[in-house]
Parts: C-alpha cells; sequence; structure tokens
C-alpha cells in the first residue's frame, strides 16, 4: 500500500485472505465507478459491532455486546471495562471473572498479551484515549479488506505496532481501522459475508 500512496492511478488496495470470489457490485454496494474514499471491510451477519466506532454506539443491544468483546488496556498493565465500568489488574483476571466473551484466543500471547505490550509501548502514546488507555476494539472478520491509497501512512503506522508485538489479524484489525478512522477522519463501512445483499455502512 505504501508503494502505490503516491501513485496518481491506485487509489485503493484491497487485501484478500484464503480463497475467494469477489463481487465487485456487492462490495461496492452497486456504485459506479468504484467508491473509493472508505475503508470496506468483512464482518458476519450477527455482528454488528465489528468495525463500528465502539465509543459513539447508540444501541443498548450493541453496546452491551461491544463491551464483552472489547476493552481499555492502560501502560502499567491493568484493564478497564469498555465502559469504564470495572477495573482489572490485568486482561487475565478480567476475562476469567466472564467480563469477556469465551472466546480462547483472547488471553494468549499473539491477541491480549501482544495488546498489553502494545499498551505499555511509548510508541502507542498517539493511539491513547484521555484516559490514557488504549481502546481494543472487539475481534473481527479479516477476509478481506478494501483501504483508500489516502490512508496508507496511518494504516501502516498503526499496523506496523501491531505487527511489532505480534498481534494476530483477527485481534488487530478492528483496533487498527479505529485508530486510523480517530487520527485520519476515515470513514468505515462494512459488506456482510453471510448476508451480502444486507449491507450496512457507519461513519466516523
Amino acid at each position: 500500500m505504501l508503494s502505490f500512496s503516491a501513485s496518481s492511478k491506485v487509489e485503493g488496495v484491497l487485501y484478500t485472505h484464503d480463497d475467494g470470489i469477489l463481487n465487485i457490485t456487492e462490495l461496492s454496494g452497486g456504485e459506479y465507478p468504484f467508491p473509493k474514499q472508505d475503508i470496506i471491510a468483512s464482518t458476519y451477519s450477527s455482528s454488528v459491532f465489528e468495525f463500528v466506532d465502539i465509543r459513539r454506539i447508540k444501541n443498548e443491544n450493541t453496546k452491551n455486546q461491544a463491551k464483552r468483546r472489547s476493552y481499555r488496556i492502560f501502560a502499567d498493565g491493568h484493564t478497564e471495562t469498555s465502559n469504564k465500568f470495572r477495573s482489572f489488574g490485568s486482561l487475565d483476571e478480567m476475562y476469567s471473572k466472564n467480563f469477556l466473551v469465551d472466546w480462547e484466543h483472547t488471553t494468549q500471547d499473539y491477541c491480549g498479551g501482544g495488546q498489553t505490550e502494545l499498551a505499555r509501548d511509548p510508541a502507542s502514546a498517539i493511539y491513547r484515549e484521555k484516559d490514557g488507555s488504549v481502546l481494543f476494539s472487539p475481534r473481527v472478520q479479516a477476509d478481506f479488506m478494501f483501504v483508500p491509497t489516502k490512508y496508507a501512512g496511518h494504516f501502516a503506522r498503526a499496523s506496523e505496532l501491531h505487527l511489532k508485538h505480534r498481534i494476530w489479524i483477527e485481534c488487530a484489525f478492528g483496533t487498527v481501522v479505529d485508530m486510523v478512522r480517530r487520527q485520519a477522519d476515515a470513514s468505515v463501512s462494512v459488506v456482510n459475508l453471510h448476508r451480502l445483499d444486507d449491507r450496512k455502512s457507519w461513519y466516523r
């Protein structure tokens, strides 16, 4: 993506995972020419919290789903629920007390362990919330993503920080996109992998 960031011809890069046949009509929402202004990501039919700015969720059901999949980690390693309702000594403690959805990857080194190290890293300072925490978005479906080259620098910086701490793509991409959204005022839309006719968008 950085290779094409200054190109006058390439306006976005599409990442795909595993085997796939892409329906461009569905990806574009039927628009022509292809809508190059949005980051476009994939999601499950029931995952209404994926790639959404969880700070701005108004629907209570969606908010409840998101807060059991997202959390704040501070530079000293302690963790809080995304809504700051409860505080824990670590992400492991938060998970063991059932404040997070049961997902075996959450506390592994390639997910929560790496996220804790990221939150401790001085390089994460530009992404911290006003309270000093890094807010980690819910895990996401990461089968494909379209990123406009105008966001290349922001996307590379956030991705490299996650790569530095060896954070698995399913745990990383939601937060990477959130970091780009905040830093570059990026707009984000999602395509439902399981019901492609049910396309939903969330902006900023």
